[in-house]
């Protein structure tokens, strides 16, 4: 990021740093966490972390107080040394961030999302993969309490078998219920490594992310890469709302940390 530098044409180019989903299970302790957990609750939490064993300390009300005590300061510190430290930076270098603040975090998931320019979500192809339709409502809901115009998702994911027996005519039908829901941008091209692990996604969009352009559009080719084969379908456009989304462009660096 620093070599590349901010983008020389806005709205063109690179222009925004994404945070993939955390599946990086619900992490609540750190070697320096107890003290801050001391610094912004104001007591020390060693004598209460029986209480994470499903142990009652002095009583269940002051027992559920630390463990409420515990999982704000948990968001706190996520919300200010990670995803807040990545949109300073993606800030400083003139870019956009964006963020899919679900998957078992330790955070709220909509007070993780709201600080994202763009909050994102994911949907998998209906009957191929996970079922994470909880994470558009939270992305629309995050983007309207927070007035973001740009509601963004992972779309039309699968596991492995999906095999392209997938259609625009036969995604449809999911596709229209993501709008309904609230969904006015999704990505287009993705890459897999084996074991189906996701490390390269790339927008279709040429305006700028505080515009709105509501369709789903591919890109030049989607791309599978298994063990033994890479498959590449031609692009399709489906729902396809304007001119601009006919123009590919790569536009967002995808960051896995």
């Amino acid at each position: 990021m620093d070599h590349a530098g901010a983008p020389k044409n806005p709205g063109r180019g690179l222009t925004t740093l994404h945070f993939d989903s955390w599946e990086m299970g619900a992490q609540n302790w750190s070697a320096d966490f107890a003290a801050a957990f001391e610094k912004s609750r104001g007591y020390p939490p060693l004598r209460f972390l029986p209480a994470l064993t499903g142990r009652v300390v002095d009583s269940v009300e002051v027992t559920e107080r630390f463990l409420w005590d515990l999982r704000q300061a948990a968001q706190e510190l996520v919300i200010e040394n990670h995803v807040g430290r990545l949109r300073g930076l993606a800030a400083k270098r003139g870019l956009a961030f964006s963020s899919e603040p679900y998957d078992l975090n330790p955070c709220s998931n909509m007070e993780m999302g709201a600080v994202a320019d763009v909050p994102m979500c994911e949907f998998w192809s209906k009957g191929f993969g996970f079922s994470t339709e909880f994470s558009c409502i939270e992305a629309a809901s995050t983007a309207h309490t927070t007035g973001k115009a740009v509601v963004a998702a992972e779309a039309f994911t699968a596991a492995p078998g999906e095999d392209w027996r997938q259609h625009p005519a036969s995604m449809k039908a999911q596709g229209d219920w993501a709008l309904c829901a609230g969904i006015n941008r999704c990505h287009s091209d993705l890459g897999q490594s084996a074991g189906n692990q996701f490390f390269f996604m790339a927008d279709s969009w040429r305006k700028d992310v505080r515009q709105t352009n509501i369709g789903f559009v591919t890109g030049s080719f989607r791309h599978h890469h298994t063990d033994h084969e890479s498959r590449q379908q031609p692009r399709h456009s489906a729902w396809n709302c304007s001119r601009a989304c006919r123009h590919d462009r790569i536009r967002s660096l995808h960051c896995f940390i």
